[in-house]
């Protein structure tokens, strides 16, 4: 104990403060060690850099179209998705013979990994929100046109576009 710093021995020296520090450094070795197999956190990882991708794209073209609005000037554009893509598979309904019920299964096709669904179609992404900063964000004009701008570029609604002055 005497080779120890003094600010670590005067750390030491209360118990409780001791303890505290040692299930917090406990606490963060079980996170570091535990979660879900590595394939799944490069699948997640994966995922995640594609919403990101897929939200600079629509950034860009949110900023080219604003920079064709008079007034905006310069400006700075964030996108949130709700989700990547969603997948929608094709579904049976089956009525049972002399029932009034019916029963709704999905239409599965054979491939080389087993059976998997048929694929009906894929979602786009959905926008969440808008937020821009611009040059001409102070003028109740320009944001009035910026905000009708997006929402025709992106099928949204005008409570999920904002717009500000840029400093």
């Amino acid at each position: 104990m005497e080779r120890l710093p003094p600010a670590v021995r005067a750390l030491l020296a209360d118990k409780k403060l001791a303890l505290c520090l040692l299930c917090g450094l406990l606490g963060g070795l079980i996170l570091l060690f535990s979660g879900g197999s590595d394939k799944t956190d490069g699948a997640d990882r994966a995922r995640l850099a594609d919403v990101w991708r897929a939200e600079a794209r629509l950034e860009a073209r949110a900023k080219r179209l604003l920079s064709e609005v008079k007034g905006v000037g310069s400006a700075r554009v964030t996108v949130t998705l709700d989700n990547l893509s969603s997948t929608v598979y094709l579904r049976n309904t089956v009525k049972n013979a002399g029932e009034e019920s019916e029963r709704s299964e999905y239409v599965l096709v054979s491939g080389s990994g087993g059976r998997d669904g048929l694929a009906r179609c894929v979602l786009a992404p959905e926008v969440r929100g808008v937020a821009v900063c611009c040059r001409g964000g102070a003028d109740p004009q320009v944001r009035k046109e910026a905000v009708a701008l997006l929402c025709a570029a992106f099928g949204i609604p005008p409570n999920r576009v904002y717009i500000t002055a840029m400093k």
